[in-house]
Formats: structure tokens, sequence, C-alpha cells
């Protein structure tokens, strides 16, 4: 869940700059809404994955979410791309 919250606030600012003023609402509150489901999809793949992974690796949950974090670095690259290439 930690990892979700991290990329947020530089998203949305990264979002209001590109975006007309008339799809702030919409886009915003579709952000909001998946990172609501995201908290709760979390919350039970991690509470059921730990269990069956402590047997034969018990750090395998902690690596996977470190690599889930590393997928949400990829908006951020692409509107900074985007942001340097106008």
């Amino acid at each position: 869940m930690m990892f979700a919250c991290v990329p947020m606030p530089t998203l949305r600012a990264m979002l209001s700059k590109n975006l007309p003023p008339q799809q702030y609402g919409r886009v915003f509150g579709l952000l909001q809404l998946v990172l609501a489901v995201t908290d709760l999809l979390s919350n039970v793949f991690f509470t059921s994955i730990y269990p069956l992974t402590l047997g034969w690796f018990s750090g395998f949950c902690f690596l996977l979410s470190c690599a889930i974090s590393y997928i949400s670095v990829i908006p951020i690259i692409y509107l900074s791309g985007r942001e340097h290439g106008a």
C-alpha cells in the first residue's frame, strides 16, 4: 500500500499541467478510484500470498512489492519525457 501512494502527488501535479481544466474532475476522480481499488486488492493479495511463500522464501512478498512499485515509475517517466520533448 505504501508504494501505491508514493507517486500520486507527482502524477497529479504533472497531469494538472497537461490537462484542460474541464477534465480535472473526471481524471482525478478516476485516479482516486484506481488508488482505492489498488489499496483493497493489495491488502487481499499480499495477506494471502505471504503465508504461502513463507516456507520456501520469506522475502518473496517484499521483493514482489518492490517489483510492482517500479511499475508505477512508468507513467512518470512517460510524462517527463513528453514534457522535455515539447
